[in-house]
């Protein structure tokens, strides 16, 4: 698949590296600085699929312990996990993870504000960038292998243990590896892979420097098809920072989305309505209700709070009158969906009862709130059948003293 792939510079003073995969040859179009010119100069490879390298030195690493469990639950959060051992706030890096076993993760971050900018500057200059992949995971490590990367002027990318890497000043370097082997003894001697071409100062003994078969990221690119880097596992510009791309039936889309929002916009209307009826319903309800106990309690000719002088009435009584129970039925409905379809009266403490409502938890709400009236209430055979929660209340009713 033809591609364009870019490195990024690491400095201002740098300019982008390119080279092209283009009907099936491998070409280096040399460095090219950000300016005015820009669009001139890739004016032939603007529809091409674009894959950004960062360059080394740009990108945190920190392994996370964690468990699968925890990886699926807390995905890119799970960095927090590490948050003591990133040099700077990982919330301003953009991470990615990749698990090295069922305990430990990979977790890879770089400066999101500084991907972002040269993501956008690209794509304002007309190119198609879909893919950005750190320069250091193009390169393989071994176990008891080190990696060594020239990183403009003096300094030199050095890549140790899994998940462990840094610029380092070149005259520094030998002091450094001898330090690390110290720190953590290594069976034998560790392999040192550089460059070809590239002249190593002396190192420490136990270090064994092997000539990699590559001179630098563009050999590397060559070992694999376009397609694989454009799919590449560890490329940045996913999750929040994924392409948005079009497509040729966009403007059918646009329609179809149009007309999903006015679906919406008309159902949260009905919504209201229901509501609004259902509200009306409800006020009706509570009148009837107020209307019935006034009727049984002319005495109280002030009603604050029915349901709370209700259980005072019925404290004062020793057992709830059975042939008040559908009054109690209404003052404890739930809402106005809430409905007696059927009563079945068996002796003076028994009464079965089967009921309609909106909800199963409505149901579960009125047998509640029967039992707070005195009424052991017990559902049985609750369902949810065509849109509606169907029950059969048995009611027995107690004294307060049993």
């Amino acid at each position: 698949m033809d591609t364009l792939f870019l490195r990024l510079p690491a400095t201002a003073s740098e300019s982008i590296q390119t080279v092209c995969f283009r009907q099936g040859h491998w070409q280096r179009l040399g460095a090219w600085a950000v300016n005015a010119d820009l669009m001139q100069q890739w004016e032939s490879l603007r529809d091409l699929p674009v894959v950004l390298i960062t360059p080394v030195g740009m990108d945190t690493t920190v392994i996370v312990q964690a468990s699968p469990r925890q990886r699926r639950e807390a995905g890119a959060a799970l960095v927090a996990l590490a948050e003591d051992f990133v040099a700077e706030d990982y919330e301003r890096l953009h991470w990615t993870l990749e698990s090295i076993d069922d305990q430990q993760v990979l977790a890879r971050g770089i400066n999101k504000q500084w991907l972002l900018s040269w993501r956008d500057q690209l794509r304002s200059h007309g190119l198609n960038v879909c893919a950005a992949i750190p320069e250091s995971v193009l390169f393989g490590q071994d176990h008891d292998t080190w990696l060594w990367l020239p990183a403009g002027g003096n300094s030199v990318y050095w890549r140790m243990e899994l998940g462990q890497g840094a610029v380092v000043e070149q005259n520094d370097i030998a002091l450094l590896m001898e330090a690390q082997l110290q720190r953590t003894p290594l069976s034998g001697f560790v392999r040192l892979r550089y460059p070809q071409g590239v002249e190593l100062p002396e190192l420490p003994e136990r270090v064994q420097p092997a000539a990699a078969p590559w001179q630098d990221w563009t050999d590397v690119l060559k070992t694999q098809n376009s397609r694989y880097w454009l799919q590449h596992p560890q490329n940045w510009l996913m999750g929040e920072l994924a392409q948005k791309t079009s497509s040729p039936n966009q403007k059918r889309w646009r329609w179809v989305a149009a007309l999903a929002v006015f679906a919406v916009i008309l159902q949260i209307g009905l919504t209201r309505l229901e509501t609004h009826r259902i509200q009306q319903q409800t006020v009706a309800a509570r009148v009837e209700s107020e209307a019935l106990y006034r009727s049984a309690f002319p005495e109280d000719r002030r009603i604050i709070n029915l349901a709370r002088q209700f259980n005072a009435k019925k404290a004062q009584a020793s057992a709830v009158d059975p042939t008040q129970l559908l009054q109690l039925l209404a003052q404890t409905a739930p809402n106005a969906g809430s409905q007696i379809v059927k009563l079945e009266y068996q002796d003076a403490a028994l009464t079965r009862v089967d009921v309609i409502a909106p909800a199963l938890s409505d149901i579960s709400q009125w047998s509640a709130q029967l039992t707070a009236a005195g009424i052991s209430t017990q559902v049985d055979n609750s369902r949810f059948e065509a849109g509606i929660a169907k029950a059969k209340l048995q009611l027995r009713v107690s004294t307060r003293g049993q």
